[in-house]
C-alpha cells in the first residue's frame, strides 16, 4: 500500500489537524461593489486533536530542517492554515487587537468550549481583500482578485498550498480507502463567497448568480484531501464594478 503521497499532503496541508481527531471549519466572505468585505470565520476542535496539531507542526518543521522555534520566512508555509496558535483564545484576542484600525473592524469574537471541544467564531468588516490578508486566519490562504482580459474579475482562495502533490484518487474499498478514512474522519471544510457582479464560472457546482459554496467532508467524500489542494476560483461580471486588485502572493 502506497500512502506516500496522503503522507506528503498531511504534512503540508489544513488537514494535519485531523490527525486522531476532527476540525470543522465554516468560512464565509461578502465582497461588495467597492472592494470592502464581510467576513465570518467559525472553526472547532478536540483538545485532543489541538494538542496533535501541535505534535505535527513540530515534526514538519523537523522534517523541513527548520526547528520548531525558528524564524524561518518558509516556516508558516510549510504547516497547517490553521496553525495550533490559533485556538489559543489569549493569542487570537492579541493578534486581533494588533491588527484592527482603519480598514479593519472586528465586530465579533466568541470562544466556547463544551464537551472537550475548542470553537473560535470571528466576524469583521474589512475595506478590502488586502486588510483581510493581515489576519493569520486568512493570511495562509494566499487570496487574490485580479481583473481579467475581458473585463470580468477573479477571486480566488488557496485553502491549502499549490505544488506537485501527485494525490491519487482514492478506490472505495481499496485499502487506501480504508486507512484515509479511518485517520481523517472527522473532516469537514465549508467555504462560501459572494460577489457583486453574475457570476460566469466558478470551481463548484454548488452555485447561484452571485453566490458559490465548496465543501470538504470526509465522510461524504473520501476524497475530499486531494480536492484541497485545487484553488477555489470564482469569475464574476464586471460591468460597473472598478475593484482595486490584489495578486497572489509569490511562493517562498
Amino acid at each position: 500500500m502506497n500512502l506516500q503521497p496522503y503522507l506528503r499532503a498531511l504534512l503540508i496541508a489544513l488537514v494535519p489537524a485531523c490527525l486522531g481527531g476532527c476540525l470543522d471549519v465554516d468560512q464565509e466572505i461578502e465582497l461588495d461593489s467597492e472592494g470592502a468585505i464581510i467576513a465570518r470565520l467559525k472553526y472547532a476542535a478536540p483538545e485532543s486533536t489541538i494538542k496533535r496539531l501541535q505534535s505535527m507542526v513540530d515534526l514538519t518543521e523537523t522534517l523541513h530542517g527548520l526547528g520548531p522555534q525558528t524564524n524561518h520566512p518558509a516556516a508558516g508555509r510549510s504547516t497547517s492554515v490553521l496553525g495550533p496558535q490559533l485556538f489559543d483564545f489569549e493569542y487570537v484576542q492579541k493578534h486581533l487587537e494588533s491588527n484592527k484600525g482603519p480598514g479593519l473592524r472586528i465586530s465579533a469574537l466568541d470562544h466556547n468550549k463544551e464537551e472537550s471541544w475548542d470553537s473560535i467564531e470571528i466576524k469583521g468588516a474589512f475595506d478590502d481583500l488586502g486588510h483581510l490578508r493581515k489576519l493569520d486566519h486568512f493570511a495562509g490562504q494566499n487570496m487574490s482578485l485580479t481583473k481579467l482580459e475581458n473585463g470580468n474579475y477573479e477571486l480566488v482562495i488557496r485553502i491549502s498550498e499549490e505544488g506537485d502533490y501527485d494525490i491519487p484518487t482514492l478506490q472505495a474499498g481499496s485499502e487506501e480507502f480504508r486507512t484515509i478514512m479511518s485517520i481523517f474522519s472527522g473532516f469537514r471544510v465549508s467555504v462560501k463567497v459572494r460577489v457583486p457582479g453574475r457570476i460566469v464560472t466558478a470551481s463548484t457546482f454548488r452555485k447561484t448568480d452571485r453566490s458559490a459554496t465548496w465543501s470538504y467532508d470526509i465522510k461524504r467524500d473520501p476524497n475530499a484531501l486531494r480536492e484541497l489542494h485545487e484553488p477555489l476560483r470564482v469569475e464574476f461580471m464586471g460591468t460597473g464594478l472598478a475593484l482595486q486588485e490584489f495578486p497572489a502572493k509569490p511562493g517562498p
